[in-house]
């Protein structure tokens, strides 16, 4: 078995994020439900899939079939706050070089857990696909070129706006 269900999974799990956010606002929407949609479209699939939250330092495990899979999550999207009356106030989140650092450690966590029976690594990385024309850094200019090489097998991309969303497949022993 291979890790192509991966991408289904993400995809379907990404639809419902987006009709989520849609109810209660792409502010108030976090990398944990969305996990927990990726878990249900999963087990959907695969209903003897054991799954671990937070199995020691990564997000899930996902024992199917004869296969051991770690995944980790990343979402980042950009939300105002408010104040005790409903005033708009700071900014929280953003694209920046805190966001990339640890994007790249949960890279470097993947590739360098050493089990002889894990499988797949898994990335699945959510963000907002806003393009900022004020010239500051955005998501998809961190990320919207990520693709094969030293790091990762295989990056499958897919969109539902106002979310993007790639499935990682990263490489063991791949550069930190």
């Amino acid at each position: 078995m291979n890790a192509e269900w991966a991408t289904t999974v993400s995809e379907l799990a990404l639809r419902r994020m987006v009709a989520h956010a849609e109810l209660v606002g792409l502010a108030n929407t976090d990398e944990s439900t969305f996990r927990s949609f990726f878990m249900a479209e999963l087990r959907a699939r695969f209903p003897n899939a054991s799954l671990e939250t937070e199995w020691r330092r990564f997000d899930l495990i996902a024992r199917m079939d004869a296969e051991v899979c770690l995944i980790e999550f990343k979402y980042y999207i950009h939300r105002r706050g408010s104040t005790v009356d409903g005033l708009p106030a700071q900014w929280k989140g953003g694209a920046g070089a805190k966001n990339q650092r640890e994007f790249w450690q949960c890279v470097s966590k993947l590739a360098s857990f050493d089990h002889p029976i894990i499988g797949p690594r898994i990335l699945v990385l959510v963000y907002e696909c806003l393009v900022d024309s004020s010239g500051r850094n955005c998501y998809h200019s961190s990320y919207g070129q990520l693709a094969p090489d030293a790091a990762f097998d295989a990056v499958f991309t897919c969109e539902s706006p106002p979310l993007v969303c790639k499935v990682l497949t990263v490489l063991t022993g791949g550069p930190a």
